[in-house]
């Protein structure tokens, strides 16, 4: 991959990165978080369709919940990508 784009219409935001040049918000440059501690991380998560990946899911929160700030799901793993980049989020998992 050389280059990517993220187009969020929502908040009219757009993600773009081209290899070895870092990453950027609306032209400005962007991020990662700086957690040091798993309890300050806010975690984003996917599943794919199914019950038998839907419950290796669960059992992956159950685990982790404790142990962070937040796991959240939003629908895009594109855009849950692009927010671990700007630090909206700690992770994607």
């Amino acid at each position: 991959i050389v280059v990517g784009v993220i187009y969020d219409p929502h908040r009219d935001e757009t993600f773009t990165a081209c290899k070895g040049q870092g990453a950027y918000m609306n032209g400005e440059k962007i991020h990662v978080g700086q957690q040091d501690h798993i309890g300050d991380a806010v975690v984003a998560m996917g599943s794919p369709p199914g019950a038998e990946s839907m419950e290796m899911s669960l059992r992956g929160v159950k685990v982790l919940m404790p142990k962070v700030r937040t796991i959240r799901m939003l629908g895009s793993a594109a855009l849950m990508l692009a927010w671990v980049a700007n630090g909206r989020l700690t992770c994607y998992w």
